[in-house]
């Protein structure tokens, strides 16, 4: 606080002055820094948002494929072996 020099008009004008513009430059920087990190944010949501739609039409037109009759099982081929297994043990 030595430099702030409140004893003349002078000296307060300048001291006013030099803190005015050191804040309006201070504020610019951050407005900057804060334009830049949305900007960012803002390209990585269309990012978001662009697989979102895609995804959410991937699902909506293979949506139909998955409801009704199935036309093949479904159950896993090593559990088919091991019934078969089973099955065969039981037959002798």
């Amino acid at each position: 606080m030595r430099n702030l020099d409140f004893s003349s008009w002078n000296g307060t004008l300048t001291t006013l002055l030099g803190l005015v513009i050191v804040s309006v430059v201070a504020v610019g920087i951050r407005l900057l820094l804060m334009q830049t990190i949305q900007r960012q944010r803002e390209r990585e949501n269309r990012q978001i948002n662009e697989r979102l739609r895609t995804l959410i039409s991937a699902y909506k037109i293979l949506g139909s494929s998955f409801t009704g009759e199935l036309s093949v099982d479904p159950a896993h081929l090593r559990a088919l072996k091991l019934l078969l297994l089973v099955g065969w043990w039981f037959s002798k």
